[in-house]
């Protein structure tokens, strides 16, 4: 099994309407995939502003970061 990163947003506007949700499964155009989840949660703790810089702006600035996970890569949450 693979893990990906999973960010959730709080967006600002409470009449959002839409995804409030991201995967990041992708990293300069190559596969961020991750062998075990402690490989990933790794990935996050030395990466993090770079995570939550670049959901915030997939957010166009919209939303704060609300969670950061590692999530099996073919589960599908409804959020």
């Amino acid at each position: 099994m693979k893990w990906v990163i999973f960010v959730i947003m709080f967006m600002f506007d409470p009449l959002h309407v839409g995804n409030d949700a991201i995967t990041i499964d992708l990293k300069d155009g190559k596969p961020l995939l991750f062998h075990d989840v402690d490989e990933c949660v790794e990935h996050v703790k030395n990466n993090l502003e770079e995570i939550k810089q670049f959901a915030i702006a997939e957010f166009e600035y919209k939303g704060a970061i609300k969670s950061i996970s590692c999530v099996p890569e073919k589960l599908e949450l409804n959020v």
